[in-house]
């Protein structure tokens, strides 16, 4: 059963079948946190059974999803709500891609718009078949402060092909920018690495500070801009 005063939305316990699987919710929360100072306290997950109907809806002919739980948090006080989101789904056939496990998690500080204030998001991903390639393991963490983002990713084909990046960036700055801080790549056993951060600035165009890039016995040295004035130029050297 569930209640709601104008500014509080009270769930005793709810459940409820659903063609993908079961949702379950229980607790309360605050959604008028400008005329109440109620705490709010909810949970809520989806035990996904099957998802293959959602498959025409996407354009896809083939989308499996066998089990998978995604559980919610909402709690504190208005602007001080703290969100967790934890996703965990096996065995996901989208078209031609296939992704054995992934394991995800957001936490959240929200304000009383329930916009985050913070946040870090993960997520962690096992093997994958793709078309023409396969990863065996692929990882992403973003934070968020404000309006600075900042993320790493990594991921390996194997032992002597993997990928590691590292940026950061301002999306919503007068002039939006971004940097490259960390670049390690390994092609057949052989490691290329970032000598320097690259920078990126977006102002009625983009321009892009020199990437370079050294291995063992070369280095390549790539940097560009663009305006709608003067279109693209990009220099390429190779020593």
């Amino acid at each position: 059963s569930a209640s709601w005063n104008g500014a509080v939305l009270d769930i005793d316990r709810l459940s409820s079948q659903i063609n993908t699987g079961t949702l379950q919710a229980s607790g309360r929360l605050n959604l008028a946190p400008d005329s109440s100072d109620a705490y709010s306290d909810l949970t809520a997950t989806w035990l996904v059974e099957d998802i293959h109907t959602l498959g025409p809806l996407l354009g896809l002919e083939t989308l499996a999803l066998p089990r998978g739980n995604v559980d919610l948090q909402i709690y504190g006080l208005p602007g001080q709500l703290d969100a967790q989101l934890r996703v965990s789904l096996s065995d996901v056939t989208v078209d031609d891609v296939r992704l054995f496990a992934i394991d995800a998690s957001a936490w959240m500080l929200l304000d009383r718009t329930f916009l985050p204030v913070s946040t870090t998001a993960t997520l962690d991903m096992g093997y994958a078949a793709f078309p023409g390639l396969a990863l065996q393991s692929s990882s992403l963490q973003i934070d968020q402060q404000g309006e600075i983002f900042s993320a790493t990713a990594q991921t390996s084909v194997d032992s002597d092909n993997s990928l590691a990046i590292s940026a950061q960036v301002n999306p919503f700055a007068d002039r939006p920018e971004g940097i490259l801080s960390r670049l390690d790549l390994v092609l057949g056993g052989a490691p290329f690495v970032l000598r320097r951060p690259v920078s990126l600035e977006i102002d009625e165009g983009w321009q892009m500070s020199p990437l370079e890039i050294r291995a063992a016995d070369q280095q390549l040295s790539l940097a560009g801009r663009f305006s709608d004035q003067d279109g693209y130029a990009v220099r390429l050297d190779m020593a």
